[in-house]
């Protein structure tokens, strides 16, 4: 999909406003609405903008996507110690289905599986 300028939507914009002087709605003004919109249709629609960034786990089986997330969309693989180094494959399985199969899961030394509770946070398998 090709790319869209904010400035080639505001400039749309001004002629439905009719007020292509800027002179009741400035640039700036639009901008944040323009913005306000983005952010509307990644609420609606998150992987409508993805980024793809390794993130580095913190203790525990409790896992949160960076603040600057709205969703998580998916997850690839382990990275290395510096995060530089793709590593194992992870697969995503159900939560149901890893009690049912691996009742000690957080305490083991399983790695490479993930149960995603919802968009916002994971478990991680230690290890």
């Amino acid at each position: 999909m090709p790319t869209i300028k904010a400035q080639d939507c505001m400039d749309k914009a001004e002629i439905i406003l009719q007020d292509t002087s800027n002179g009741r709605f400035g640039e700036t003004e639009l901008l944040g609405w323009f913005n306000d919109g983005e952010r509307a249709v990644v609420g609606l629609k998150p992987d409508a903008y993805v980024k793809e960034e390794a993130v580095t786990l913190i203790a525990g089986i409790n896992q949160s996507i960076p603040t600057t997330g709205m969703a998580l969309i998916g997850l690839s693989h382990n990275m290395g110690v510096g995060g530089e180094t793709p590593g194992d494959t992870i697969r995503l399985i159900s939560r149901a289905h890893l009690d049912a199969q691996q009742p000690s899961w957080p305490t083991s030394l399983v790695s490479s599986k993930c149960t995603q509770s919802n968009r916002q946070r994971v478990w991680a398998l230690p290890g």
